[in-house]
């Protein structure tokens, strides 16, 4: 395993107050409310009529999806770990 620098260390530290500051955002607070209350899709089919296109909801649905993958971009690819 490479050694990280100082550098790398600040690095990662200010990408994951950013991704807090993400998470912790008011849009980001009611997309997760709202899909944790009220989302009813059970398959594609279901998801394509309840949230078309443009929707407040479709929006909310892919900014907590894209979230998460950002998410696990980095947990995949950092030299961070939990100790």
């Amino acid at each position: 395993m490479m050694q990280r620098t100082p550098s790398d260390k600040y690095e990662e530290a200010q990408l994951l107050l950013k991704i807090y500051d993400m998470y912790s955002s008011e849009s980001m607070i009611i997309a997760l409310s709202w899909f944790c209350k009220d989302f009813e899709a059970v398959d594609l089919n279901d998801f394509e009529t309840l949230y078309p296109p443009g929707s407040v909801e479709r929006n909310s649905f892919w900014k907590i999806g894209n979230f998460f993958e950002l998410m696990a971009h980095f947990w995949k690819g950092s030299t961070y770990r939990i100790s």
